[in-house]
């Protein structure tokens, strides 16, 4: 998996990435015609001193279909690469840094919006019923308070409760006595005292549900000592992962 974030020159990141390429052939023609110059000459500044130019960047991030934060990933690491000035330098490598960090915090790769209401989210993650309520009114089947109560083994009194604590902040509405997801998602930024809480609450109805010994559940628990490069990349392929289940998850019926 090839990861922007992992590189610092942009001409070791070009040349991953025509590595990586499938079919390898015509990929630096397609790159210098998105570059709007020779291929001899983007061959050229990937393996000399002479650089690309910030207009060259843009046209081969295009090309690579990066995202807005890759893109600008991209650019800085021309910006980088084009520097001199040891002070400027510092700086480029400075907001690098920080775009990777921003990155790599699940949050903004998600893009759920966090109630600002305290009250409201110590509510919220206190206890796994309620996001596990909240999710299920997205289901037709279960959009009445009898039939979330039996799913999840509770009284209906107290699945009633939550409905109303969901309803109140926005979570679900009601609709001819019909439960219904609003379409809005949570998430509590990781500097939180409730990500533990809430980590805590999932991570115990999971090994609740890996005690079933159901063939149709997935559980792995696996111990390993890995390079610290390899480390980087699975924490990509991981972020990513939880990236690409999130559209899919968001967009599944």
């Amino acid at each position: 998996m090839l990861s922007i974030y992992n590189y610092t020159d942009y001409k070791k990141f070009i040349k991953s990435y025509v590595s990586a390429a499938s079919p390898v052939r015509g990929v630096m023609k397609n790159l210098a015609k998105a570059a709007n110059c020779h291929p001899s000459y983007l061959t050229q500044a990937l393996n000399t001193k002479v650089q690309i130019t910030p207009d060259h960047a843009l046209g081969i991030a295009e090309s690579m279909n990066l995202s807005d934060a890759e893109r600008d990933y991209f650019l800085l690491m021309v910006d980088y690469g084009r520097s001199s000035r040891p002070a400027l330098r510092t700086l480029f490598e400075k907001k690098m840094k920080e775009l990777k960090t921003k990155q790599e915090k699940i949050g903004e790769r998600l893009q759920r919006e966090s109630l600002q209401d305290a009250e409201n989210l110590a509510r919220y993650y206190s206890s796994w019923q309620l996001s596990a309520i909240h999710i299920l009114t997205s289901i037709p089947e279960f959009q009445k308070t009898e039939k979330i109560a039996e799913k999840l083994n509770i009284s209906v009194e107290q699945c009633a409760q939550h409905l109303r604590e969901l309803e109140s902040t926005g979570l679900v509405v009601n609709e001819k006595g019909l439960w219904k997801y609003s379409g809005k998602q949570m998430h509590v930024p990781e500097n939180s005292y409730l990500v533990n809480l809430h980590h805590n609450n999932w991570r115990q109805q999971a090994t609740l549900n890996s005690q079933l010994m159901s063939s149709e559940n997935l559980h792995f628990t696996g111990v390993y000592a890995i390079s610290k490069d390899d480390y980087q990349i699975l924490k990509d392929i991981l972020l990513k992962a939880i990236e690409n289940i999130n559209k899919k998850a968001t967009a599944s019926g």
